[in-house]
């Protein structure tokens, strides 16, 4: 087995100027040196700010963790998160999750996140704008709250035909596939429908997690305090393979593929399908021989289930019912 290629870690370099190339901001150190970073990162990021960070030694692609402190109390903290807890309740009837965090090599070990903040950056029709004149998913994707997931995948595409003829940026198509990946997950939609009738409900870190995240906030110990999450990408790729129609599981309004040997999982709509379904299907689906040409965007997920005496993280990889290509605007 190779062994791990070795940790540079540089503390307190000092900003003293940055230079912006495509796609990225290269910042140059007081002492000497300097740090390629993602342009939508460099924005955030000025002369004088003091820079910890951690990166492998090396050509490698994984993305550096960094705490910045930015004047005496502001910092950011850039870092590869693993899977996030489900919420639940703290001091004065907040609630907030737990994200682990992944080969963290400045001390901290977890994210502290306030729902407040997750439903401000996964569950906002309009990010950026207060309370009062948010824009609902549903009408954001011009869908009725009890639309099935047939009508959703409808008003997505209508929806998004209309962006593209006027020449919309690429951030409002972002916005609508995100809208749509939200409410074509049945537990995501539960909690948006939750927090659309009680602000203060709690809600789920969308896929439980794993992905590259920013975010803003205080470290404490080995806990990082979230204020806001200003982005983050999740782990994902695009496969493509044949899925015979006899593997699907069929019930009433979509059909649902599970590959326990590959940890894959595929929900598919009526719109998907090349015929009609039912769950009478399931009785004689043996004797389906057509075959469905599956290219999709699947992103990690996973759940800690019970063996035995003890809980272990189960993990495996879900196609999302609309990619969301438009990282920066994430």
């Amino acid at each position: 087995m190779n062994a791990p290629a070795p940790i540079l870690v540089r503390k307190r370099e000092v900003v003293v100027g940055k230079r912006y190339e495509a796609g990225s901001v290269e910042c140059t150190f007081a002492g000497g040196g300097s740090l390629r970073i993602s342009a939508s990162l460099g924005a955030h990021v000025n002369p004088g700010d003091e820079i910890q960070f951690s990166l492998p030694d090396g050509d490698s692609a994984q993305a550096p963790e960094l705490l910045i402190r930015r004047g005496a109390r502001e910092y950011l903290y850039q870092t590869s998160i693993g899977y996030v807890a489900r919420p639940k309740s703290g001091r004065f009837e907040q609630t907030f999750a737990l994200a682990a965090i992944r080969d963290g090599r400045l001390g901290l070990t977890c994210l502290h996140l306030p729902c407040s903040a997750i439903q401000s950056y996964f569950y906002s029709g309009n990010r950026g704008h207060g309370s009062a004149s948010q824009t609902s998913l549903y009408d954001l994707i011009r869908a009725r709250p009890n639309a099935s997931l047939k009508e959703l995948r409808l008003a997505w595409k209508l929806r998004e035909l209309e962006l593209l003829s006027i020449g919309a940026p690429s951030a409002h198509r972002a916005a609508l596939a995100r809208a749509f990946n939200i409410l074509s997950m049945p537990e995501l939609r539960a909690c948006y429908n939750a927090s659309l009738n009680d602000p203060k409900s709690p809600v789920l870190f969308p896929f439980a997690g794993f992905g590259l995240i920013l975010v803003s906030g205080t470290p404490i110990d080995d806990r990082f305090f979230v204020r806001q999450i200003l982005s983050f990408i999740p782990e994902r790729h695009g496969r493509h393979f044949k899925l015979p129609l006899r593997k699907l599981d069929y019930s009433a309004d979509k059909a649902v593929y599970r590959d326990s040997r590959v940890k894959l999982e595929v929900t598919l709509d009526p719109l998907l399908l090349p015929l009609g379904f039912e769950p009478s299907w399931n009785r004689w689906k043996h004797l389906l021989e057509t075959s469905l040409d599956v290219h999709a965007e699947f992103v990690k997920t996973g759940k800690y289930l019970r063996k035995g005496n003890q809980w272990k993280l189960v993990t495996w990889e879900t196609a999302l019912g609309k990619p969301d290509r438009d990282q920066s605007s994430r």
